[in-house]
């Protein structure tokens, strides 16, 4: 039996070709998807570092209102007090003597002080924390995208697409040489 035959090639030969033309696409549909992922990669990491420097000036930030936070504690504790000896006084009660009540209430505004500093020493800190343990995930996650750019190789997905596509071409060309003998 004769093959059919257009533009002097059977069809046997156009599947052969078919199959190259085929094969040639993918290979360089991997090659491009690869170089894709590295760029998405790249850009990923240098989003990431972004973020952390970005967790960084956070840190900055959030220690200079902790410390604003603290001078606003001071100033308030030191009205009251202020305002408590002025009291105290206007109304003649012994505000030095360490055996007055009056003392004892003075004291008492002192560790009222001391507890809100504390207090905002303690968010401020846990703040801080946070802001480090985030800058702390973002430079690994720019480590784990570099990572994963560097692991992107073009010509290894379009040797590796080629490699198994060519066992096809090689059986469509076989079929070639069973319609031509």
């Amino acid at each position: 039996m004769v093959a059919p035959v257009f533009l002097g090639l059977t069809a046997a030969a156009w599947a052969g070709i078919g199959a190259v033309t085929s094969l040639a696409f993918g290979v360089y549909s991997a090659y491009t998807q690869a170089q894709q992922a590295r760029q998405q990669a790249q850009f990923q990491r240098d989003m990431a570092l972004r973020n952390a420097t970005i967790a960084e000036q956070n840190v900055t930030r959030i220690q200079q209102e902790g410390e604003v936070a603290r001078d606003e504690v001071r100033e308030r504790a030191a009205r009251y007090y202020g305002a408590a000896r002025a009291i105290q006084g206007a109304k003649g009660f012994l505000i030095d003597d360490p055996n007055s009540t009056n003392v004892s209430l003075l004291a008492d505004l002192k560790a009222a002080e001391r507890h809100d500093l504390d207090k905002v020493d303690d968010k401020t800190a846990g703040a801080v924390r946070q802001a480090r343990i985030q800058q702390d995930d973002f430079n690994m996650e720019a480590s784990l995208f570099q990572l994963k750019a560097d692991n992107s190789n073009a010509s290894k997905a379009a040797l590796g697409t080629l490699l198994a596509g060519a066992p096809k071409v090689a059986g469509k060309f076989a079929a070639v040489d069973k319609w031509t003998t």
